[in-house]
């Protein structure tokens, strides 16, 4: 859980799975899908340029930004699907699929605009073999 060895571990340790998108760093950038595109920030400057997959837990994505290095996209609501005292969110735009999982009651309605956050120090990242090459900072302690 704490270190998938693949993205195949990653996401059947992860419930919903893992959210998993291509990417590519520069020395400068990291690029998602060629859409978005955000600094390089030093949780990640130790990765080589390449192309790579980035992965999430749905637990970990927010509607709110949790810190200055937050990976904001701009998606669409597909699907609000509320379970007892959590919600369960699939959005979308034309570059990726996600999966949310937040705390409470959040109800939107399809095709509703949403913005999201993706905290840069809780991406795993994985290489184009789609094995294991960095863990997020946030994976020694505290809630994963």
């Amino acid at each position: 859980y704490r270190a998938p060895v693949n993205t195949l571990a990653a996401q059947l340790f992860s419930e919903p799975p893992m959210n998993l998108i291509r990417g590519r760093v520069t020395d400068t950038e990291v690029t998602f899908d060629e859409y978005s595109h955000h600094a390089l920030t030093q949780e990640l400057s130790q990765l080589s340029p390449g192309d790579y997959w980035f992965g999430i837990r749905p637990s970990h994505i927010g509607l709110v930004p949790t810190g200055e290095d937050d990976l904001e996209m701009a998606m669409e609501v597909e699907l609000s699907d509320i379970s007892g005292s959590e919600t369960f969110m699939h959005v979308r735009n034309s570059h990726f699929e996600m999966v949310l999982q937040l705390m409470g009651v959040h109800q939107y309605h399809t095709g509703a605009p949403i913005k999201i956050y993706l905290p840069i120090n809780r991406l795993f990242v994985f290489d184009q073999q789609e094995q294991l090459v960095h863990t997020p900072s946030q994976v020694t302690g505290g809630s994963l």
